[in-house]
């Protein structure tokens, strides 16, 4: 599957005050650093939508003229959609913090859909509201939102009515947004982490523990959940382990609620501890697993395969 990436740069920037894509955040300019985590998270080619076409060249950038300039951002993802004909991660310019992680997972939520035969029209990033402006969208969302556009709808999230739509949990701060000088005071350090870890969110305290911490947990009746892929799950999980996968786990908050805290587990603690992440901003106590799957299959604790245990 070939996957575009764009960067939505046409914005007025009115409350920064000047052309925030091209705001440096660490050194880099905004843009630039999106587009550096479009290519790494799997973009074979990231372009600019809107914007300083002579300043977004000068970062290595091909820009695209938006279609509907002063229209929003709706018009922005149809311009990228319409121009390269392809599945398309499509990021706003302000969202500096984001890593090639959340973009590979938002690629693979979209691929798996399919592979499932499920497919889904977009996949979109969720910090427990949806951000509609860190989203993967199929060929086969066009027409919908194209129609939506032409009938007066500006709205993203009311555009997304017909269409179907995969919710993606990722860390909150990977979507920060930088939209004034004052947010600019606080640059946190960044790093791509991708599956071996997880971006934390300031001020944000998750409790991780060990595969031996795990297996003594689990001995004393601990109950632990699996956030995997239903095809990574089937060929190899934790004994004992339930299975919800990560786009899930919105609308599945009931199964880490109550007594005895869940621990969450995934192939290597990336994906388990974004799940944690999102389940503190709900207000839900959950536990990561350190090293995931992959940890405790190469301490030599065995794994099972096959479906939920009974």
């Amino acid at each position: 599957m070939h996957i575009a990436g764009a960067v939505l740069t046409g914005g007025a920037s009115r409350r920064m005050g000047t052309d925030k894509a091209m705001v440096p955040v660490g050194g880099v300019a905004m843009a630039a650093r999106v587009a550096a985590a479009l290519r790494a998270g799997g973009c074979a080619e990231v372009i600019a939508i809107g914007g300083d076409v002579v300043a977004l060249e000068a970062l290595g950038l091909a820009v695209v003229a938006d279609r509907s300039p002063g229209e929003g951002p709706l018009g922005g993802i149809i311009t990228a959609l319409e121009y390269t004909a392809a599945t398309t991660v499509v990021v706003a310019c302000d969202l500096p913090y984001l890593d090639a992680s959340t973009v590979a997972l938002l690629i693979d939520t979209l691929r798996n859909a399919a592979a499932n035969d499920a497919p889904v029209d977009v996949a979109m990033a969720s910090t427990g509201r949806l951000e509609p402006l860190c989203a993967v969208w199929n060929p086969s969302a066009l027409a919908a939102m194209q129609r939506a556009f032409a009938g007066g709808e500006r709205a993203i999230h009311r555009a997304l009515a017909d269409l179907r739509v995969a919710t993606v949990v990722v860390a909150g701060s990977a979507l920060r947004n930088v939209n004034t000088p004052a947010e600019l005071d606080h640059d946190p350090s960044i790093a791509s982490t991708g599956d071996h870890g997880a971006d934390r969110v300031p001020g944000m305290s998750i409790r991780e523990v060990s595969i031996e911490e795990l297996e003594t947990a689990l001995a004393g009746g601990a109950r632990l959940i699996d956030v995997r892929e239903v095809d990574e799950y089937q060929a190899g999980h934790i004994g004992g382990a339930r299975l919800v996968v990560l786009s899930t786990v919105p609308d599945s908050l009931d199964a880490f609620r109550g007594e005895p805290v869940p621990y969450v587990v995934c192939k290597s603690g990336g994906r388990s501890m974004r799940a944690c992440e999102f389940l503190a901003a709900q207000g839900i106590d959950a536990i990561n697993v350190a090293g995931g799957t992959m940890a405790w299959v190469a301490s030599g604790r065995a794994v099972v395969g096959g479906d939920q245990p009974t």
